[in-house]
């Protein structure tokens, strides 16, 4: 299971940055994108488990930028 965020269609509310900060980051216009693992510099990876805890943020996002993959 893979959670995909397509940012073109973030409408820069905030929501799931506010939610959960330590997944999600925004830019200077507000639109989100995944964090970067400090470390590594690759970008976070959810187990299932974590993707199932963010099922209410993706359901609730207005621009509809998040989808999963299996």
């Amino acid at each position: 299971m893979q959670l995909n965020l397509i940012s073109q269609r973030c409408i820069a509310c905030g929501l799931c940055f506010r939610q959960h900060p330590e997944i999600f980051t925004v830019d200077d216009k507000g639109i989100a994108h995944f964090k970067k693992d400090l470390t590594t510099k690759d970008y976070l990876t959810l187990n299932s488990s974590q993707i199932k805890q963010l099922r209410t943020t993706i359901t609730n996002c207005p621009g509809h930028a998040f989808y999963i993959s299996h």
